[in-house]
């Protein structure tokens, strides 16, 4: 029909920039939509589209695949000593800060990075809790789906700040909650968030040109999950700290 064709076109303009695992997840979503509302065609329709709309990925978009699990202390030296070295002196420099505090804080704390932009700082004591604050109050990013243990999940900070880290969680939140460009315009968290990858993926290539796994914000907080695991953490504390 000329409305189905017409959601298609709008699916096909929408989706270009996702990955191939992405739009199949899109696509069986819509397909199995249509089908429970009765539209039938339609359903038909999407399930017969292919991904050669699917444009490359961009570089800061990287499948799994391509993302490494974890951070070595060679790693993380050499990326934190890059980031620093020319420091808002260019263009492209202006995103080392922002991208050297989530970095870091992502190392501390293991937050999913889109978490940080609704990441409270508390200076009071939570009741029924014995986490002594500062406490990091992090709404969960798998709530909705049902890979989260609930709404909200509380870190004390006490370690981290007697061992004086705070400054990067401090930071990171500040970024997260005041997103700007290098023309000090305020932007969409989103797009923040791309910039800042784009700027880890740039200096990781620098660094390591023959890597094809890359290390990405992602991989500071599955370097958590291992850190607490090499602690003797247990698996339900791990999940506490990390929101699963």
């Amino acid at each position: 029909s000329k409305n189905g064709d017409s959601f298609c076109q709008w699916l096909i303009t929408h989706t270009e920039f996702k990955s191939d695992s992405n739009w199949r997840q899109i696509k069986a979503s819509c397909v199995f939509y249509f089908e429970q509302i009765g539209e039938s065609n339609l359903s038909a329709q999407l399930d017969a589209m292919g991904n050669d709309h699917i444009k490359p990925s961009m570089s800061y978009n990287n499948t799994s695949s391509q993302k490494k699990k974890s951070v070595s202390p060679i790693e993380e030296s050499q990326i934190i000593s890059s980031l620093r070295l020319n420091e808002g002196t260019t263009q492209d420099s202006y995103w080392d800060r922002p991208t050297l505090a989530f970095f870091k804080a992502g190392l501390l704390v293991g937050l999913r990075p889109s978490e940080w932009e609704n990441a409270e700082l508390l200076e009071i004591s939570i009741e029924n809790s014995n986490q002594e604050p500062p406490i990091l109050k992090v709404l969960n990013g798998k709530r909705t789906n049902g890979r989260s243990f609930g709404k909200f999940r509380y870190l004390g900070l006490k370690d981290i700040e007697k061992n004086d880290q705070l400054i990067w969680i401090k930071m990171a939140i500040y970024y997260a909650k005041n997103p700007k460009n290098k023309h000090n315009k305020v932007i969409l968290f989103d797009d923040f968030y791309k910039a800042i990858s784009q700027r880890l993926f740039t200096i990781t290539k620098k660094l390591y040109p023959r890597q094809n796994k890359r290390v990405t914000f992602y991989s500071c907080r599955h370097q958590l999950i291992a850190d607490l695991k090499k602690e003797g953490r247990s698996l339900i504390n791990i999940a506490c700290i990390v929101g699963h």
